[in-house]
């Protein structure tokens, strides 16, 4: 399970931008308040709350703050019961300011209100607010009662770079560069083997590893082309669809996006079990080659029937998640990963069903390379060289400290600078611990946790993935590519023996 989440973390961590919630940021009847993470650069930071569908007349109280000042309000509900009791239509009339239409704000002894620090007024046909935020944070915009169930108020919350979120913006931004070196290590590692392996015509591509060229063409090509979907519809909605507006189309794009990375990266985990069990190795599906046997046809059929069946499980899984009542409906920006505490059995059923195809992926290649490095022991690729068979069993157990090793020590590292940060932040931010009711405090301490997580967080987690598969990928080539170890496609090369099918070659545990 660690291996596919270590794995995977790239692209799920770039999914991020396409797995928030597809409900628009609209309060109304029901919903007085919302929250979410504005990042504020040069001023361009801002909160739009809508009250053009107002009745005429009909002035609405509308508070604006950050949200760690809520303990500064000595008489101001946390976002949680303020969301319950709107809802249950409990708000008392005491914590409204009816003669100026405003929220009646009681403050702490040792604390004076800051205009510039929170909007306190109202919005009506007439009046719309756009509340220039002064810091980075989470804000949250809290309405009065409302009579008509028909009326709704969208709160656009508005970056200083655009639509995205916080960690949204900084998925996508960090994301163009590594298309870019993507490509730019495309180009290299196909030129590499043009200019030092093949020649200047693709003739002779065959005398490559197929390891080599399945790095380059079945790896990182479909990383370049995943990717780029995903950054043109980060584009998009920066630039277009604000938070506040409900898109078919871009919540289409969105779903299929979230699919498709998670998708990619089963794929790829379906590869490296390919490769754990000798593919590319000792083992090939058709044609000839220099000593190599013929990937049994059942044994395939039986992997990809698998990987068909977990991509099902988990597109049933994000159907049932996306569609599931969040626990924080009152936060915006945040991605739902995990089932909510009020999820359905057959929801839980899915998400436990994703768990055990992660568990069993990572069983499985921990599995086959040892069966399959014992199988090369026992049957090298050339039993009249034993330098080269030497070379490829060193090559695989390179290749598997890479896949399995090195994303546990990079996590390890990341993990530790990451958590130093957050606490250092939290620690910086932390308030006095009040003498009396404590559960405002609690409730800006969760918030704040989730603050500086968004603020310190995101970017060392992307970096140390990006840092991975980029080492990865060049790590795997390279290892392969010198002295050609691994699987030569010969195509004039028609020997029974050596293509003998692998199920002769069937390697017991007492051996």
């Amino acid at each position: 399970m660690l291996l596919k989440q270590l794995i995977i973390s790239i692209s799920l961590l770039t999914s991020f931008t396409f797995a928030l919630t597809s409900n628009p940021t609209i309060l109304g009847f029901e919903k007085g308040v919302i929250c979410g993470p504005i990042s504020q650069r040069k001023g361009k930071g801002y909160i739009k709350v809508d009250g053009s569908k107002l009745p005429q007349d009909f002035k609405l109280p509308t508070l604006i703050f950050h949200y760690t000042d809520l303990l500064n309000f000595t008489n101001l509900p946390n976002v949680e019961k303020y969301f319950e009791d709107y809802a249950k239509h409990q708000i008392s009339d005491s914590l409204f300011d009816d003669d100026k239409s405003k929220f009646n704000l009681k403050v702490a002894s040792d604390f004076q209100i800051d205009d510039a620090k929170l909007y306190n007024g109202y919005i009506d046909t007439n009046k719309n607010v756009e509340y220039i935020v002064y810091d980075t944070g989470i804000y949250c915009v809290y309405i009065g009662k409302l009579e008509d169930k028909k009326i709704d108020i969208p709160v656009v919350f508005k970056n200083s770079y655009g639509n995205l979120t916080y960690i949204e913006y900084t998925i996508y931004s960090q994301m163009r560069y590594v298309i870019v070196l993507a490509i730019i290590l495309f180009i290299y590692l196909l030129n590499y083997i043009l200019k030092f392996k093949v020649g200047k015509d693709f003739k002779d591509l065959d005398s490559v590893s197929v390891i080599s060229k399945a790095v380059i063409f079945l790896v990182l090509f479909p990383f370049i082309l995943v990717n780029s979907y995903m950054w043109i519809g980060s584009f998009l909605e920066n630039n277009f669809f604000d938070t506040s507006k409900d898109s078919m189309l871009m919540n289409l794009a969105k779903q299929g996006a979230q699919f498709l990375s998670i998708a990619f990266n089963t794929y790829t985990i379906c590869i490296l079990l390919l490769f754990s069990m000798g593919y590319g190795v000792i083992y090939y599906h058709n044609g000839n080659s220099h000593r190599y046997r013929l990937f049994p046809h059942q044994t395939f059929v039986r992997i990809v029937g698998f990987f068909v069946t977990n991509l099902v499980v988990i597109y049933i899984y994000l159907l049932l998640l996306n569609g599931s009542k969040s626990d924080t409906p009152f936060l915006t920006g945040f991605d739902q990963l995990e089932p909510p505490s009020s999820g359905s059995a057959v929801l839980n059923l899915f998400a436990g069903l994703t768990g055990l195809f992660s568990i069993t992926w990572f069983i499985l290649i921990v599995y086959f390379y040892f069966k399959t490095k014992k199988t090369i022991s026992h049957f090298p690729p050339n039993p009249n060289d034993e330098d080269s068979t030497h070379r490829v069993v060193l090559a695989f157990k390179r290749s598997i400290l890479i896949i399995l090793i090195l994303p546990i020590i990079v996590m390890f590292i990341a993990g530790l600078i990451t958590a130093s940060r957050v606490v250092r932040g939290i620690a910086d931010s932390l308030p006095d611990y009040p003498s009396g009711d404590t559960v405002n405090f609690d409730s800006v301490i969760r918030m704040l946790a989730l603050e500086k997580s968004m603020e310190v967080a995101v970017s060392p987690l992307l970096i140390s993935n990006w840092i991975y598969f980029f080492s990865a990928v060049i790590g795997l080539f390279f290892i392969w590519i010198k002295d050609n170890n691994g699987l030569i496609i010969d195509r004039n090369v028609d020997d029974p023996i050596e293509n003998a099918d692998v199920s002769q070659f069937n390697i017991s545990d007492e051996e």
